[in-house]
């Protein structure tokens, strides 16, 4: 009994006991909670408002923030994006910080700041702005370049990225691009019509607004050689050369044949129309690519020192002599032609002509009788009319009713004569008779 009551006094000492603390502690969290309330409202935290901007001073928006303790170098968790003004804002408690910028995983920019009050301050990045021009060798923008930009950068966690846009060059043969990597190397590909034509290396870019590269695209040179109809050189021709993309104007290079029918043409790699002139008369235009240096071409022209025979037959199929033929083609606006007598065979004979879309008429005595249109290419083109309503006589050529009267004509004479004959003979026989 004695051992029980024992117990049952030291069980309800360390009862009162655990009551006592109890109460203290309640009392005690009462006390400060207020306190701790009002100072709260007292210090609610300070504002941070951070304006990101690259190296020429242009907002940036989607760039990451985040807030790391300056004193202990601890990530405290925060972090946000910019806004379209390139903006973020932080609530903190009176502090040293650290504010990291990061774009596409990589760290752009850093700054160290003591919150003391409400503050609103500049985040610069290490982000430049790129302009690529392509010009030719006299300085000439070239548009409608391809630019392939291959960008290799290193992440915060040591990833090696590989980026690749491509571009293409404006009316003034430029492209921009803003907020790319300084501490990145860049390797540019510059394509005409698909013709690799220069690759760049950059190891890094300077930490300046804008980084500025040029491109000069090279000249090539183009030997060509310009072949008649007879695939013999075409002498004295004008070869223009005009950008493929571009309408006739004014040509970039004119050059005449030699006498072996070559011309040489220097010109910014890409891809042309030749057009090939005798003075002022079109002859032909092919389509070339200048993709190496130098390059060759030749040139067929099928409508040039064309041979022209044009036969002209009667209703029999007989030759009928000066017959008058006239050669016209259209040049330009105006119409070229040229004209031949058929001789005793019934031909006439256009040596060495232009050809090409072609009219061939004919006229007999001044009186217009056919007109073939052809289209006229070499080496040598026969070409025959037949004229129905002709007979060819002893050389001279009569009308079919013409010649029919004549037949008749000579029917009765002849008819005439074997009556007038037969009757004379007739008469002298009855005289030896009698």
């Amino acid at each position: 009994m004695g051992l029980i009551q024992n117990l049952s006094r030291k069980s309800t000492v360390k009862d009162i006991f655990l009551r006592v603390l109890l109460v203290v502690m309640v009392s005690t969290t009462l006390l400060i909670l207020p306190n701790s309330i009002l100072l709260s409202s007292a210090f609610p935290g300070n504002s941070c408002e951070i304006h990101v901007r690259n190296l020429a001073n242009q907002t940036f928006a989607g760039v990451t923030v985040e807030v790391w303790n300056a004193t202990s170098g601890l990530y405290l968790n925060l972090w946000n994006n910019t806004d379209e003004t390139g903006q973020v804002k932080f609530v903190l408690e009176t502090g040293n910080y650290t504010f990291r910028a990061f774009w596409k995983d990589v760290e752009v920019g850093t700054v160290k700041k003591n919150v003391t009050e409400n503050v609103a301050f500049q985040l610069g990045v290490k982000l430049s702005n790129l302009k690529l021009t392509v010009k030719d060798k006299t300085g000439t923008p070239i548009p409608l370049v391809d630019l392939d930009l291959m960008c290799n950068y290193t992440t915060r966690v040591n990833e090696t990225v590989s980026e690749l846009g491509s571009f293409t060059t404006n009316i003034n043969g430029t492209v921009r691009l803003e907020n790319t990597f300084t501490n990145a190397s860049y390797r540019i590909e510059a394509r005409r019509y698909g013709f690799l034509f220069n690759t760049t290396f950059i190891e890094s870019l300077a930490l300046q607004d804008w980084n500025n590269i040029t491109i000069i695209a090279p000249t090539y040179n183009m030997f060509t050689q310009v072949l008649d109809s007879k695939d013999a050189p075409a002498v004295g021709l004008n070869v223009k050369a005009y950008e493929w993309g571009s309408g006739i104007g004014d040509p970039l290079q004119v050059a005449q044949t030699n006498t072996n029918g070559n011309v040489t043409l220097s010109l910014t790699v890409g891809r042309y129309r030749l057009r090939v002139c005798k003075d002022t008369m079109f002859v032909n235009e092919v389509t070339v690519d200048l993709a190496e240096n130098p390059s060759f071409k030749i040139i067929f022209v099928d409508v040039y020192n064309v041979d022209l025979n044009v036969h002209v037959v009667d209703y029999f199929g007989q030759p009928i002599p000066n017959v008058s033929v006239e050669l016209q083609r259209k040049n330009n606006s105006d119409y070229e032609t040229q004209t031949k007598t058929t001789g005793s065979n019934g031909i006439a004979s256009f040596s060495g002509v232009i050809g090409g879309d072609s009219w061939v008429s004919v006229s007999l005595a001044g009186k217009p009788s056919e007109t073939q249109f052809l289209h006229l290419v070499g080496p040598t083109r026969d070409v025959v009319f037949k004229m129905d309503g002709y007979v060819t006589v002893v050389g001279y050529a009569l009308e079919t009713s013409q010649f029919v009267t004549t037949i008749v004509l000579l029917i009765f004479v002849v008819a005439f004569v074997i009556a007038s004959t037969y009757k004379r003979l007739l008469s002298l026989s009855q005289k030896r008779k009698k």
